[in-house]
């Protein structure tokens, strides 16, 4: 079997809660075929960008209660 197309999930946690869901769209994108690969954005470095340029989709996440919190995933790289 021949892998899905790839997911980028990138997501912001401050307490953790955002990791859990993260990880959540992952294992069930996998479980469809897709391959899924989950990258905290504040712990970035230039090698995740390259897994972000060639994913056939994104899917970002980021806490709603704070949204000043979500500074890392607004950064520019």
């Amino acid at each position: 079997m021949t892998a899905g197309p790839g997911i980028a999930i990138a997501y912001h946690s401050g307490w953790g809660h955002t990791t859990t869901l993260a990880e959540a769209v992952a294992d069930g994108a996998r479980q469809s075929g897709a391959t899924a690969t989950v990258l905290a954005v504040d712990a970035l470095t230039e090698a995740p960008w390259a897994v972000l340029d060639d994913a056939s989709a994104d899917q970002v996440h980021g806490p709603t209660c704070s949204p000043a919190a979500n500074w890392a995933s607004a950064s520019p790289r």
